[in-house]
């Protein structure tokens, strides 16, 4: 209780210099003086870091339709996994400017050990699925439906590391629930398909 004035101006520096700062300093005016501590978190999590929240998840998606395509359509396992690792590595660090705020080194090392994982599925179902056409007589139909599959896997893995690193660096937690994990993940996989 009492602390709320000082987080807001530890918000205002946070922001200062980013294209967030009029949008903070709009919420921050409008709210009333007699909110304590909890509601004022609330109503800058709800007028604030939600839109945020928006932008990131955009950002989220387009990156993993886009790595999901590739994927698809590259039978190249090394070009699969390059792409996969810049793009993962690209989105997580737009995300940490995006909300301003920066991961702490152990955080840093276990964002990077899950893009490595990403790395490593692209890479063998790219080589699996390769091995397999060449053992079996998958035909094209098969090969394609395999390739599809890898890159809806892949889109959906870098989307989860892209809600990790959105958790981990948001400066306010997520509400219970508000997470939206399960139907952004669903809407993923429906636009990749697409």
């Amino acid at each position: 209780r009492g602390r709320a004035d000082d987080w807001l101006k530890q918000l205002d520096k946070l922001y200062a210099d980013t294209q967030h700062a009029t949008m903070l300093a709009t919420v921050t005016a409008q709210l009333p003086d007699y909110f304590h501590d909890g509601e004022v978190v609330q109503q800058i999590d709800e007028q604030f870091f939600s839109k945020l929240d928006q932008q990131a998840l955009q950002l989220i998606q387009r990156d993993s339709v886009h790595s999901a395509v590739l994927v698809a359509v590259s039978q190249l396992a090394i070009v699969d996994t390059l792409w996969v690792v810049w793009k993962t590595l690209k989105m997580v660090n737009q995300i940490h400017q995006h909300y301003g705020v920066r991961l702490g080194t152990l955080a840093q090392w276990r964002l990077n050990l899950r893009v490595c994982k990403v790395a490593l599925l692209s890479y063998s179902t790219q080589a699996g699925l390769t091995l397999m056409a060449e053992k079996t007589s998958l035909g094209l139909s098969g090969k394609i439906a395999g390739s599809v599959a890898q890159g809806v896997g892949v889109g959906l893995y870098q989307a989860r590391i892209g809600i990790s690193a959105m958790q981990q660096i948001r400066p306010v937690p997520f509400a219970e629930g508000a997470l939206p994990k399960n139907r952004f993940l669903s809407n993923i996989a429906k636009n990749c398909l697409a």
